[in-house]
């Protein structure tokens, strides 16, 4: 029997997804639980400022490596783009609106605005806690 921690490739896609499996409990384990604002740096994108807590791709020390979380500060708007479902939107300051299925809503501080569906989101302006899972 392999030692788990091996670095091996594994002979089947059985034992790959054990591997792989072993890796996320382990994260689980002995990963960062609590992230703070200092811990993680605002970065400038297309979509605004946003400041990531968890990223696999970007942090791999932290519990959860299957969510994106972050915050976003939108000085404007944020433009029109695509969710695929799974989001999770909580607004902590600003206001705005969003639009799914072509129908908007407003949106203001302590509005949670939760897209479980794809859809299409336009402009919010202010500063936005997603969690996308």
């Amino acid at each position: 029997m392999a030692d788990k921690s091996s670095k091996e490739v594994p002979e089947n896609a059985y034992e790959a997804a054990i591997q792989y499996q072993d890796r996320v409990l382990e994260h689980g384990r002995t990963g960062k639980i609590v992230i703070r604002d200092e811990d993680r740096p605002w970065e400038n994108t297309r979509q605004g400022r946003i400041r990531y807590f968890l990223n696999a791709a970007m942090y791999s020390d932290t519990a959860l490596q299957e969510w994106r979380v972050f915050s976003q500060e939108i000085r404007t708007q944020s433009g029109k783009h695509r969710h695929q479902g799974g989001v999770s939107i909580y607004i902590l300051e600003g206001k705005g609106y969003t639009v799914a299925d072509a129908a908007g809503e407003a949106r203001r501080r302590g509005t949670p605005a939760f897209q479980h569906q794809p859809g299409w989101a336009e402009p919010l302006d202010g500063l936005c806690l997603y969690s996308v899972g």
